[in-house]
């Protein structure tokens, strides 16, 4: 599970949530039981397709950072490999389709999901 505001970004649940549950007891990488609310966390892909994206330039780290937290919160798994000239993000995901878009859309052509996924911000009249 990816968790959107805790310390621990990738948690594990340890307990199934009910109806109604606000928070849920996860576990963190360093083995420590937390409790997280519910609604904070997103599953994320187990299948093993993937795809990579290269980050170069003077702040290659810091946006290779930002840019895995993006696909962490869509629900994909990402690893960040250090390259001679930059960063080397791997994208995995449930379908080599899935992956290929959000690589596609979201980093090289730099597409917001989120308003396709909220909504418009605003009403027009």
């Amino acid at each position: 599970m990816f968790c959107w505001i805790a310390s621990f970004h990738e948690v594990r649940l340890v307990d199934k949530p009910s109806d109604g549950t606000e928070y849920v007891r996860c576990e963190a990488p360093n083995g420590k039981i937390i409790k997280i609310m519910a609604c904070h966390l997103y599953r994320m892909a187990k299948g093993d397709y993937y795809g990579e994206y290269l980050v170069k330039g003077a702040l290659s780290r810091k946006r290779a950072l930002k840019l895995e937290f993006k696909a962490k919160h869509h629900g994909f798994r990402a690893q960040i490999e250090k390259k001679g000239d930059g960063y080397l993000l791997k994208i995995f995901g449930d379908s080599q389709k899935q992956v290929d878009d959000f690589i596609f859309m979201v980093l090289e052509h730099k597409l917001d999901l989120e308003r396709f996924l909220t909504g418009p911000s605003e009403k027009f009249y």
